[in-house]
């Protein structure tokens, strides 16, 4: 059972909190899962899982939605947080300032800009919201626009000009973010770093990695004329985080190879029993069902999170595709098999 989670916002952002009618925190408590206890009286929040609520993503996304209206988010821009491509990231701008109060001062005079120049630059360039509260900067957005804005305004509080970080900006935008499991940085990397190297040679790019937090930036070589290395490496780099052998991941560079994904979450009810019950039946007992369509279908297979995801020629990969579905949908395995049988003929 999630565990209650306590937080304090200022008493001038309950308004927003609750909303007009109490709508707005309805609303949380539905898209959440969650129930919402709010103190008026010193801006204490309490979050508390709904009996049923069987996984903890609903009281953190609760979390997030509640500390970013606190810090002056609108309330449709922090309910976006219970969507899987929408990202929280804070800045603490005290770890880029001196021990004195006006170093703190002038740090934050300096994202924020004259008049609001610098922040409302950055939100503009990456299309991201972003608010200053305290000694904070917070940002709401796709993960990789995040990801960016971060960079900027880390530039700037370790005194980058603004020109440098605009042109930065200009720079990224044909460059991708990705947040790989941090026990996939090794696969990745490679002995001596061979096969990342591989991956750039190959896809005319050059990769960032963050061995603490498994960020990987993507960015094309200044002699690189389109975008299809940097979208190849993205499939890349996101098939060794699933666990794909470097090997196979490294296949995708070539025309003929594709990449499917299949949430089963959207194959369920929603709980999360039925979730695990869900890719069970496509794991099968010891893998017997993924690797019988694996080496029916001659296509890679991995099961990662909710996801089943396969590499292969594209009519293969879509023939595994369609018996996995049928197994989501409640048909039987042997239904399954039959139809992998009748495309023999079709499977490369």
């Amino acid at each position: 059972m999630p565990r209650t989670e306590y937080l304090k916002i200022p008493l001038d952002r309950l308004g927003p909190l609750i909303g007009i009618g109490g709508e707005t925190k309805r609303k949380i408590e539905i898209l959440t899962g969650t129930l919402l206890y709010v103190n008026s009286e010193d801006g204490t929040v309490v979050i508390s899982p709904s009996e049923d609520m069987e996984d903890s993503f609903g009281v953190m996304n609760a979390v997030d939605i509640v500390k970013s209206i606190g810090k002056g988010f609108h309330p449709e821009v922090a309910t976006k947080l219970n969507d899987d491509d929408v990202y929280l990231e804070e800045i603490e701008i005290s770890l880029y300032a001196g021990e004195s109060e006006e170093e703190l001062n002038k740090q934050i005079a300096r994202v924020i800009g004259k008049k609001g120049l610098v922040v409302n630059r950055i939100t503009s360039m990456t299309g991201i919201s972003i608010k200053v509260y305290n000694n904070e900067v917070s940002l709401i957005g796709d993960f990789e626009k995040v990801m960016i804005a971060k960079e900027a305004f880390v530039m700037i509080l370790n005194g980058s000009n603004y020109k440098t970080v605009f042109d930065f900006l200009k720079t990224k935008q044909d460059e991708k973010y990705l947040k790989i499991p941090l026990d996939r940085i090794g696969p990745l990397i490679g002995k001596n770093a061979e096969t990342k190297r591989e991956i750039e040679t190959l896809t005319g790019t050059l990769l960032y990695i963050n061995s603490d937090d498994g960020t990987v930036a993507i960015s094309q070589k200044e002699d690189m004329e389109d975008s299809f290395g940097v979208m190849n490496a993205v499939d890349i780099v996101k098939s060794i985080g699933k666990g794909f052998h470097p090997k196979t991941a490294i296949e995708l560079n070539n025309e003929d190879i594709y990449l499917e994904e299949i949430e089963v979450s959207s194959y369920i009810d929603g709980s999360e029993e039925e979730l695990n019950r869900q890719i069970a039946r496509v794991i099968g007992k010891k893998g017997f069902v993924i690797n019988n369509i694996r080496d029916m279908a001659d296509v890679s297979i991995k099961v990662y999170n909710n996801e089943v995801s396969l590499i292969g020629d594209f009519e293969n990969v879509m023939i595994a595709k369609k018996a996995i579905v049928m197994i989501l949908t409640g048909l039987e395995y042997k239904s399954a098999f039959d139809f992998l049988k009748t495309k023999q003929n079709e499977i490369r």
